[in-house]
C-alpha cells in the first residue's frame, strides 16, 4: 500500500461514519487505514465495526486512555506503506485528497503540505448540493496562523523521512502535540511541496457540552502551559533556524492568551505559569518585539524589564480605565454594568414577576394566560411587568417596559419571578432566590438543542448557549408526555417540569359561546367578509435561510394566485409566519383574499377563527388538535427539512393527523374534499389527540400559578 492513513479513535461515534465513508469515496484506492482505539466506549466501537468499507482497515489497541499522541505513535510504528496521513475520526478528507497528493509527493519530496478548511458541517451537507450551506457556515480563513493552528492534519509525509529523523509525538500533551511535531518535520531538512487547494475538512464542535473537541476543554492553564513548553523546546532545538512567522505567533499568542489569563486569574494560580512565561520572554529574539505593532511591543518589553506582576497590575489599571470609559460612552455598556454590579446587589422584589413572551414582541402565549389568571383569581397579590415592545392595554394592571431598557435590566436583576416562553439573554444572571419559570412555546415536532446533529442555523455553537441557558431554568412545563420526556433529554434538564398541558391553551376548552364570540370578534377584526371560510396559513421558517440569527427569510411556493382562483369564491386565507421570520410576503391584488395576521399576537385565538389549518412542520397543529378541526400539511420540502435542516421526531408520514400535500394544486384539491379527508383520517386524528393533548383541559394555568407561585393556595378559595 502507497498510503497508510492513521485514524486516532476515541468515541465520536457520531463522526466516524462521515470520516470513514470520505475515504471509501476516494478517487485513488491504493491506502490502507489503521484506526487506533483510545481508551473507546463498546458502544463506540461497534458503530466503527459496523461499517462496511472496501479499502483494508486495520485496528489497534492502545489499551488506556493516553490520548491522541500516544495513538499517532502506534499508528505510525504499526504503518507499512509509503506515506502517511493522519486523520482526525471526527474530520473529513476531499475526494481527490490522496490522489493529488500522491501526485505532489515526487522523487525526493518529503512532505507535502494540502490546504485545511474549517467547517461546522458533516459530509452529507458539505457533497449534496449543499455549496451555499458550506459556504455560510465554513469559518473563513484566517489572514494570520496563529500558533495552535500548527498542525499534522492536512500534510502527508515520507515515512522512511519520520524514522530517519526519529520524529514521535510527546504523549505527555494533551491539547498541543502537533506543535513540536510539525516544526521538528519541517525544520530538519525536509524537501516540501505546497498546494493551496482544500484537501482537507477539518470538522468544529457545535456540541461543546457534550462532545467537545480537546480546543473546546475549558482548561485555560493547562493549554497555555503546553503551548509555552512546545516553544521553549522548539527555539532550544532549532536555535540556529530563523523562523520569523513561529516567533511573531508566540507573541501574539502571548498577548491575547496568555495575560488575559493572568489578568483575570485569582492571584494564587499565577504563580503556577509565572516562571516558564519569564522563561519564553528570555528567549524571545530581539527583532521579533520590534516586528511588532507598537502597543504588543510595549508590552513584551515592559514584561521583559519589569517582571509579570507590574505588567498584570498595569494591564488591570488599563481594563478598569476602558470599562469606564466604555461604560460613559455606551448605553448598552452602562445597561449592563449596572445590571450586574448594582441591581443584582439589590434585594429582590418578592412579589414581583417579570413576564417576556417571544422576546417583547407579543403579548401573547403561556405567559398572558399565567399573568390573565393571576390577574383574576389573586388581583393586587402580584405586582406584574411585561416586557413589551410597543404599549399594549392589558386586561389587569401591569407596568410595561421595552426589551434591553434600562427598567429591562433593572427589573431581571430584582424580579422574584420570571416567566418567559422562549430562552433569556445570554447577560442574564440567576440570583439565588430568584424562580425562572420557562414554559416554552410549543410541542416539538422539529429536533431541539441536543437533539440535533447538525446546527444549519446562524448560530453554530446554539447547543452551548442553549444549555446554560437551561441551566437557569427552576420549572418547564410540558403539554404531553411526549414533550416531557423529550425536554428532559433535548435541553438535559434536570430540575422540575410541570406535567400541566399549555395555558395557551385554555382557550380552546372555554364554553362555546364564549368560544364563537372570540372568533366573531376577530375576524371582525381582521376584516373577514361575512360568511367566508378561514383558512389559517402557519408555515414555519428554515433554519439555512437567513439574514442572521433571528432573523430568517420566508420563501414559500403556495401558490396564492391559484388559490384565490380555485377558492376564493368560499375561502379567505389567514397568513401568519413565524416571528423569527424577518420578511413579509408581496401580497398585491390578494387583499380581499389573503389577510397577513402575522403581527396579530395570539394564536391561539386565531385557531379559534378558522376553519381549518394549514402548515408544514410548525408545532401549532399540536395545539390546533385540541379543537378537532381538518389539519392539511404542506410538506413541498421534507426531505431537505428532515434529512439536513433538523430532523423530526415524529415520521411525518405515519403519524400526522392529515395528508402531506406537495403541490398548490394537492392543496387546492384537499380543501374541496375536507370530508373525505375527515373520514380517511379519523382514526388517525384520534389517536394523535390521545398521545399529545391529554392533558389539556383548559386548567393549565390554574395547575401552574399552584406549583409555582406562593400566592397559588389562594386560587383554591
Amino acid at each position: 500500500m502507497k498510503v497508510c492513513v492513521i485514524i486516532p479513535y476515541v468515541n465520536e461515534k457520531m463522526f466516524i461514519g462521515d470520516c470513514l465513508d470520505s475515504l471509501e469515496e476516494q478517487t485513488c484506492r491504493d491506502f490502507e487505514a489503521i484506526v487506533v482505539f483510545d481508551h473507546s466506549r463498546e458502544e463506540s466501537r461497534q458503530v466503527l465495526f459496523g461499517k462496511t468499507v472496501s479499502f483494508p482497515l486495520r485496528t489497534l489497541e492502545l489499551g488506556e486512555d493516553r490520548g491522541v499522541a500516544a495513538a499517532r505513535n502506534l499508528g505510525m510504528d504499526s504503518a507499512e506503506g509509503e506515506y502517511i496521513l493522519f486523520l482526525d475520526s471526527d474530520d473529513y478528507l476531499e475526494r481527490t485528497a490522496i490522489q493529488d497528493m500522491l501526485q505532489l509527493m515526487q522523487e525526493g519530496t518529503d512532505i507535502v503540505h494540502a490546504g485545511l478548511r474549517k467547517t461546522w458541517y458533516g459530509r452529507k451537507v458539505y457533497d449534496d448540493n449543499g455549496e451555499e450551506l458550506e459556504a455560510q457556515n465554513s469559518i473563513e480563513e484566517k489572514k494570520r496562523r496563529e500558533i495552535t493552528d500548527l498542525t499534522v492534519l492536512g500534510y502527508m509525509f515520507r515515512r522512511d523521512y519520520l524514522r530517519q529523523n526519529e520524529l514521535y509525538f510527546d504523549d505527555s500533551l494533551c491539547y498541543y502535540p502537533d506543535l513540536y511535531f510539525i516544526t521538528a518535520a519541517l525544520n530538519r531538512g525536509a524537501r516540501v511541496v505546497e498546494t493551496e487547494k482544500i484537501l482537507y475538512l477539518k470538522r468544529q464542535h457545535n456540541d461543546p457540552v457534550r462532545r467537545p473537541s480537546l480546543t473546546q476543554i475549558p482548561d485555560v492553564k493547562g493549554k497555555n502551559q503546553e503551548v509555552m513548553q512546545a516553544y521553549q523546546q522548539i527555539k532550544k532545538e532549532f536555535s540556529e533556524t530563523e523562523w520569523k512567522e513561529l516567533d511573531d505567533m508566540f507573541i501574539r499568542f502571548f498577548i491575547e492568551m496568555i495575560v488575559p489569563w493572568f489578568v483575570t486569574a485569582m492571584d494564587i494560580e499565577i504563580p503556577q505559569l509565572y516562571k516558564e512565561t519569564l522563561q519564553c520572554l528570555e528567549i524571545l529574539p530581539e527583532e521579533a518585539v520590534k516586528r511588532a505593532e507598537p502597543r504588543v511591543r510595549h508590552y513584551v518589553e515592559y514584561a521583559q524589564k519589569h517582571n509579570l506582576y507590574p505588567l498584570i497590575r498595569k494591564i488591570r489599571r488599563q481594563k478598569k480605565c476602558k470599562t469606564c470609559i466604555r461604560i460613559l460612552t455606551s448605553r448598552a455598556a452602562l445597561k449592563e454594568y449596572l445590571y450586574g454590579h448594582v441591581f443584582c446587589r439589590m434585594k429582590l422584589k418578592e412579589s414581583t414577576i417579570l413576564f417576556e413572551s417571544f422576546l417583547g414582541r407579543s403579548y401573547s402565549d403561556n405567559p398572558k394566560y399565567i399573568f390573565e389568571y393571576l390577574g383574576k383569581h389573586m388581583p393586587g397579590r402580584y405586582k406584574c411587568v411585561w416586557v413589551l415592545d410597543h404599549k399594549k392595554a392589558l386586561p389587569y394592571p401591569a407596568k410595561q417596559i421595552r426589551r434591553y431598557s434600562f427598567r429591562y435590566f433593572y427589573y431581571m436583576a430584582r424580579a422574584k419571578y420570571i416567566v418567559f416562553n422562549g430562552r433569556q439573554p445570554k447577560q442574564f444572571i440567576k440570583r439565588q432566590d430568584n424562580i425562572f419559570l420557562q414554559t416554552w412555546h410549543g410541542t416539538p415536532l422539529k429536533k431541539l438543542v441536543f437533539d440535533m446533529d447538525e446546527v444549519t442555523s446562524a448560530d453554530p455553537l446554539y447547543k452551548w448557549d442553549a444549555y446554560h441557558q437551561s441551566l437557569d431554568w427552576d420549572y418547564l412545563i410540558a403539554a404531553n408526555a411526549f414533550s416531557e420526556e423529550t425536554f428532559r433529554r433535548c435541553f438535559m434538564f434536570e430540575r422540575d417540569l410541570l406535567r400541566t398541558g399549555y395555558p395557551r391553551n385554555d382557550i380552546l376548552y372555554l364554553e362555546q359561546e364564549e368560544r364563537q364570540a372570540v372568533a366573531d370578534t376577530v375576524r371582525s377584526r381582521v376584516g373577514v367578509p361575512e360568511g367566508k371560510k378561514v383558512i389559517l396559513y402557519a408555515p414555519t421558517w428554515r433554519d439555512d435561510e437567513y439574514y442572521g440569527p433571528g432573523r430568517h427569510k420566508f420563501t414559500a411556493p403556495l401558490d396564492m394566485g391559484i388559490l384565490k382562483r380555485e377558492l376564493g369564491s368560499e375561502y379567505v386565507i389567514l397568513l401568519r409566519v413565524h416571528y423569527f421570520v424577518a420578511d413579509r410576503m408581496d401580497l398585491s391584488g390578494m387583499q380581499d383574499f389573503v389577510f397577513d395576521v402575522s403581527e396579530y399576537e395570539d394564536i391561539a385565538e386565531l385557531y379559534l377563527a378558522s376553519d381549518l389549518l394549514i402548515t408544514d412542520y410548525s408545532s401549532v397543529f399540536f395545539d390546533y388538535a385540541n379543537l378537532g378541526r381538518p389539519i392539511l400539511f404542506f410538506t413541498y420540502d421534507l426531505e431537505r427539512y428532515r434529512d439536513k435542516l433538523r430532523g423530526f421526531y415524529l415520521d411525518m408520514k405515519q403519524d400526522m393527523p392529515g395528508p402531506l400535500l406537495y403541490t398548490t394544486e394537492e392543496v387546492v384539491d384537499a380543501v374541496r374534499n375536507l370530508q373525505q379527508i375527515r373520514q380517511d383520517y379519523q382514526e388517525r386524528y384520534r389517536s394523535f389527540c390521545e398521545t399529545y393533548c391529554d392533558w389539556e383541559d383548559g386548567n393549565a394555568s390554574q395547575r401552574i400559578v399552584e406549583s409555582v407561585f406562593d400566592g397559588g393556595q389562594e386560587s383554591r378559595k
